[in-house]
């Protein structure tokens, strides 16, 4: 393979007709001109003024409506670079990218790229050299669970300290076993760094929605049992945030978070936006917050059906379905769709996935309710609060 420089690279994006897209494979892509910014941010301290070059690139080629999709395919636990990067990946959102991040466990089964879990690859290394033709012979020899060594060799299980004691001892490679813990005990660390950068609160997730909105011209969304976040109020977004720091046991930034997300609601009356939005009838009676606050909550539903950009459609708890009630998503064009699970957010970019979601969607809208029927169905709800708060249940 030839490799090009970077300013080769640049003429490239600058000359590309419509779509460009970068797959990166390894977990370390570090030039010299990003040793002291990088170094900050080792320090806590965020430097993204490096990248002014290549956002100013890439704000150019995408203002032009060219685009530009990247994938970044990773290991976990995630390198201090690869948690750098993510760090820093909303610049490059706010720029124009299309960002999206795959673990490399994920990947399908028997598709293999260059770069491989290096711990687990040494090891298998070690086996192969000592006779061990196989993991079933290593896996009798050491006591193990076939499946076990498995798992060290793909990367898809963290070798404890003693496993590598084991392995090094059994193979013969105890010259190694400094090297070899090092190493493990390195990759414990990147793993508490991790769940460390997860839990520093909602703001950023928030924050990183806003290109995506920015870009967008046709909304669909399908919430079942929630009302969608650019149509919460602060109090209702108050609640969810506050679940989902405790749930997720991570950083309450309850107040930051709630105001990213009401800056989303901008959209609304911004551009030539169209926003499609079907709730499932559940969602108006889930109650987050209270009474008083899903009063307000069904207040903010009855306003906003009166903007000419926004259509929302209810679906009955008893109406008939073409489809079974799914999950919720929420699909930006016909490009992405977002999908919230409890352990994950998952994108999904293939045109055939896309048009089964946009195909979902039409299934629902033909059995929801729209205008004055939807609105009998929240004022309905909005008194079914209110007796709430009259018999102090709320």
């Amino acid at each position: 393979m030839e490799l090009i420089s970077s300013a080769e690279r640049n003429l490239l994006f600058e000359r590309f007709a419509h779509d460009a897209f970068h797959l990166e494979l390894r977990d370390d892509y570090s030039v010299p001109d990003e040793e002291g910014p990088y170094e900050s941010w080792l320090r806590g301290v965020d430097d993204d003024a490096f990248m002014a070059p290549w956002t100013q690139l890439m704000k150019r080629v995408t203002d032009s409506g060219r685009t530009v999709r990247r994938v970044r395919v990773v290991t976990e636990p995630h390198s201090s670079y690869i948690q750098w990067e993510h760090a820093t990946t909303h610049v490059n959102e706010e720029a124009g990218e299309s960002i999206r991040w795959l673990p490399r466990h994920r990947l399908p089964e028997g598709l293999v790229f260059p770069v491989a879990g290096a711990l687990g690859a040494r090891l298998r290394g070690f086996r192969k050299d000592a006779g061990f033709n196989s993991g079933r012979a290593f896996a009798a020899a050491t006591g193990w669970q076939e499946s076990k060594v498995s798992r060290i060799e793909n990367g898809k299980q963290n070798a404890s300290e003693d496993d590598i004691r084991v392995w090094c001892r059994t193979t013969g490679h105890e010259a190694e076993l400094a090297d070899l813990l090092a190493t493990v005990r390195h990759i414990d660390e990147m793993w508490r760094e991790w769940r460390r950068q997860i839990q520093d609160g909602a703001e950023n997730r928030q924050k990183k929605s806003l290109p995506v909105y920015r870009r967008t011209k046709v909304f669909r969304i399908w919430e079942p049992s929630v009302i969608w976040g650019t149509l919460q109020t602060a109090d209702y977004a108050e609640n969810i945030f506050e679940q989902v720091a405790n749930f997720h046991e991570s950083r309450p930034d309850t107040q930051a978070a709630v105001a990213k997300r009401l800056e989303r609601q901008k959209y609304l009356y911004e551009g030539d936006r169209i926003f499609n939005v079907l709730l499932g009838e559940q969602a108006l009676y889930s109650n987050h917050g209270g009474a008083e606050v899903m009063r307000g909550q069904l207040d903010r539903l009855l306003a906003v059906l009166a903007l000419s950009r926004l259509s929302l459609g209810i679906l009955p708890r008893s109406a008939p379905l073409t489809l079974w009630l799914g999950h919720g998503f929420a699909m930006f064009d016909d490009r992405l769709v977002m999908i919230e699970t409890y352990s994950a957010e998952m994108s999904v970019t293939q045109p055939r996935e896309i048009e089964l979601y946009r195909k979902a969607f039409e299934l629902y809208r033909q059995s929801a309710v729209y205008g004055q029927a939807a609105r009998n169905r929240i004022l309905t709800a909005i008194e079914h609060f209110a007796r709430m708060g009259r018999n102090g249940r709320g």
